[in-house]
């Protein structure tokens, strides 16, 4: 949240309480749960209890970094360019977060670095598996210092509320059992998880009491002269 010149708080909302509440949490009861939010360049991950943040970090890994970082593998090791579509039809194809059981590939198309010419390369779930690894540890790493942050009251409700994973790369298969088996807690991932932090801060816009409540100003409304409006309802 930022504050203007007289330090009143703006309507800046953390995307994390975004997508705890497009994803069924309740911001009114005192019960925390961990919401990791992986979007295209960063990871937000906090523990939110009642509405506010216990605990948080923002990590520099998202699903368009997972992206790049298969594009530029199969540069190195092949020689063709991808294009940013190609890439993530091959994450999504064949990314995991655990290796699979029996390997699989997909043909990677693209553009001879050399040659210029169209040409593809058969590239492997495992080979993906390597590129993918260190990112998500990463992404781990920071899940794991937001719940060593929070006090032993909240380490309670997470043993039993664990995490809620939203945004596109939650998608990446064994994401939640692989955080699961790490972290020793619940995870699950949100349904309809790429959308479910945009839902939520529009029901949230929506709700002025809660944001009245929490001390969000909408700098717009003040300057415009419409902070008096009585037509808004909660959802």
């Amino acid at each position: 949240m930022t504050s203007d010149a007289e330090g009143t708080p703006l309507c800046e909302l953390e995307e994390t309480v975004g997508a705890a509440v497009g994803a069924g949490v309740s911001l009114t009861e005192p019960r925390g749960v961990c919401v990791c939010d992986m979007g295209g360049s960063v990871t937000d991950v906090a523990v939110v209890t009642m509405g506010n943040i216990a605990a948080a970090r923002s990590v520099s890994v998202g699903g368009s970094v997972l992206t790049r970082a298969i594009a530029e593998y199969v540069l190195r090791k092949y020689r063709i360019e991808l294009g940013e579509a190609e890439a993530e039809r091959v994450k999504r194809s064949v990314g995991s977060v655990v290796p699979r059981r029996e390997e699989i590939a997909v043909s990677a198309c693209g553009k001879h670095a050399d040659s210029g010419l169209p040409t593809f390369a058969e590239v492997s779930s495992t080979e993906v598996y390597g590129v993918l690894q260190p990112y998500l540890e990463t992404v781990l790493n920071g899940i794991r210092d937001v719940l060593e942050e929070v006090s032993p009251e909240l380490c309670g409700d997470l043993l039993d509320s664990g995490v809620i994973l939203t945004g596109g790369g939650a998608l990446l298969g064994g994401m939640a059992e692989w955080l699961r088996e790490a972290l020793g807690v619940p995870v699950v991932c949100a349904e309809d998880a790429e959308n479910r932090a945009a839902e939520g801060v529009g029901r949230l816009l929506k709700n002025m009491k809660y944001l009245e409540r929490n001390g969000y100003v909408f700098a717009a409304e003040e300057e415009d002269g419409y902070a008096q409006n009585e037509g808004r309802t909660a959802p």
